[in-house]
């Protein structure tokens, strides 16, 4: 199985691997909405944190 062979792999070749699996998940159109919606998530908690925190220092 690839995974357990990643182990093995030097620097080059895991960035190489990283920026193949990026360019994969852009091509497809469900990874890319999921990610999007994961990043929208993200942002919309950094902004609650953040409200609270302003709200939390009054």
């Amino acid at each position: 199985m690839i995974i357990t062979e990643l182990p093995k792999l030097t620097a080059a070749d895991l960035l190489a691997v990283r920026r193949k699996l990026i360019e994969i998940s852009e091509e497809n159109e469900d990874i890319a909405l999921c990610d999007a919606s994961a990043l929208e998530g993200a942002l919309l908690l950094d902004q609650m944190e953040a409200e609270d925190r302003a709200r939390g220092s009054r």
